[in-house]
């Protein structure tokens, strides 16, 4: 669900908020953000995606289902970029090889190729899996996330939204 938070006065118009949090807060409360914002140049393209929240109880209240959602979403991406890298590889790594062994044999080069473009495509598979699980990890405590002032994220969006 799409909403509009306020931050003093300051309108953050694109404002992903999952429907658990959306229920547990009432207009005007005073809650803690937890989430991922971003930073763009033009700051009507900034986008929010409110992972967490801690009302003025204390209660902290998660969004879990993005704690599986998100991992699940980075290993999907994971295939096609290790087909990606592998088939870049194939193009890119003969270059290197030929430069590193001197060998101008089309055998040795062919067979060299397709193996570093596998290990290249694995590499590439192996870091965002290594980015699921730091998501897995970080997503467990929100409140070991970094602090952002509310004057700051109410300066990443823009004005126009007053």
């Amino acid at each position: 669900m799409n909403a509009r938070i306020v931050i003093d006065g300051q309108v953050l118009p694109n404002v992903l908020l999952p429907g658990k949090i959306f229920e547990e807060i009432e207009a005007g409360e005073r809650v803690t953000l937890y989430g991922i914002f971003t930073k763009k140049k033009d700051k009507t393209e900034n986008k929010a995606i409110i992972y967490a929240v801690k009302g003025s109880n204390g209660k902290l209240v998660a969004a879990r289902q993005l704690q599986i959602k998100v991992p699940i979403l980075i290993v999907a991406a994971a295939v096609p970029l290790m087909v990606a890298v592998a088939v870049a590889g194939c193009f890119l790594s003969p270059y290197p090889i030929h430069l590193v062994s001197g060998s101008i044999d089309p055998d040795y080069l062919v067979r060299t190729t397709f193996v570093w473009a596998f290990w290249e495509g694995i590499l590439a598979g192996l870091v965002m899996v290594g980015l699921a699980i730091n998501w897995i990890r970080m997503s467990i405590d929100p409140e070991s996330w970094a602090v952002i002032d509310a004057a700051t994220l109410s300066q990443r969006f823009s004005k126009a939204f007053k």
